[in-house]
């Protein structure tokens, strides 16, 4: 056994700089580097995705207006506990010009309407399935939900579970600011 010894171990040594290699490889070339989280007081990413009723929604078309994104995905048990509040907030500020837009990440039309309609959602929801949107915003943990003000600029980032009351606080002082500058919500 003894005269194997040094070739196993030279077998395992190379062993381990190959799989050393290959992760290094792997890090350096086929991994998208990740982004970080989006911040207050950053641009909003622009981007364009497909809604549950076909259309195609822009960020864009709500220049002007306060927008409350919501990542969420349908395995997301406090995305599912959060929805409630999503609804009553946007139920009680879209008349006011505030867009609350759920994005469902990775997960195809029938699963995300699915549960939109189970649980009587009629805020618009666009699809992420690419997870294009998600990765711009830099979003890894869900719910994360990043609020918008009127003049294009990110407002605020939670990341987990929101009640209505957090929603509220924040809508109120996103609509504030921009009515104290002239801009219109």
């Amino acid at each position: 056994m003894g005269k194997y010894r040094k070739a196993i171990q030279i077998g395992i040594f190379a062993i381990v700089i190959v799989i050393a290699g290959l992760t290094i490889a792997n890090n350096l070339f086929f991994k998208e580097p990740a982004q970080r989280l989006i911040k207050a007081g950053e641009s909003a990413r622009s981007f364009e995705l497909p809604s549950l009723d076909g259309s195609s929604i822009k960020l864009a078309q709500y220049d002007g207006k306060t927008v409350l994104l919501n990542f969420w995905a349908s395995w997301c048990e406090p995305c599912r506990q959060e929805m409630p509040d999503l609804q009553a907030q946007y139920d009680k500020w879209r008349d006011q010009g505030v867009v609350v837009l759920g994005i469902n990440v990775a997960e195809n039309k029938v699963t995300a309407g699915a549960y939109v309609q189970q649980l009587g959602l009629n805020f618009p929801v666009v699809l992420d399935q690419n997870q294009d949107v998600r990765k711009k915003y830099g979003v890894y943990n869900y719910p994360s939900s990043v609020f918008i003000g009127a003049d294009g600029k990110v407002g605020k980032v939670i990341e987990g579970q929101m009640n209505a009351a957090m929603i509220d606080n924040v809508l109120t002082e996103l609509t504030a600011k921009a009515k104290g500058k002239g801009v219109r919500s």
